[in-house]
C-alpha cells in the first residue's frame, strides 16, 4: 500500500493534512479513516516504554477499553479479526490508523514504567475483543 506509505510520509513532512490528503484517505479507507484520525487527534495513543529494557508497547484508548498494537501489521480488536483476518476486506483497523496518524503528527502520549510491570500490564491488554 505504497499510496497510503507515501501520504503518511508527506504528513510526517509537513505536520498538516491537506483536502487532498483527506480525500484519498477517506477513498482508502472509509470511516476507519475518519475514527482512527480523531483517536489520533484526542491524544488516545500511548507509547510505553518499559525502563531499563527499552521495550516499547502501543496502545490505542477506546470507548471501551485499551487495544493492543504489535508493530504496524496487528490489533486485538475486533474488527481487526473479523474485517482483516478473516474477510480481508481491509488492511488497517482504526486503532492502528490512529497509530500510524499519531506518529506522522508526532501526536502521542509516552509513558516510561518500570520492567517489572510489563507482564501485568500485557497481560491486561493483550486480551483479545470478543464481545459483539
Amino acid at each position: 500500500m505504497t499510496e497510503f506509505t507515501e501520504i503518511l510520509d508527506e504528513i510526517k513532512k509537513s505536520k498538516t493534512i491537506s483536502l487532498n490528503q483527506l480525500q484519498e484517505l477517506d477513498r482508502l479507507f472509509d470511516d476507519r479513516f475518519w475514527k482512527g484520525l480523531s483517536l489520533a487527534i484526542q491524544n488516545k495513543v500511548k507509547k510505553y516504554i518499559f525502563k531499563p529494557s527499552n521495550r516499547e508497547v502501543w496502545i490505542i484508548t477506546s470507548k471501551n477499553r485499551d487495544y493492543l498494537t504489535l508493530d504496524d501489521y496487528f490489533c486485538n480488536c475486533k474488527d481487526f479479526f473479523i474485517k482483516i483476518v478473516l474477510k480481508r476486506e481491509a488492511k488497517y483497523c482504526k486503532h492502528l490508523l490512529a497509530k500510524f496518524f499519531s506518529i506522522a503528527f508526532e501526536n502521542f502520549e509516552t509513558i516510561e514504567i518500570d520492567d517489572d510491570r510489563y507482564i501485568n500490564l500485557i497481560e491486561e491488554w493483550r486480551s483479545i475483543e470478543l464481545d459483539p
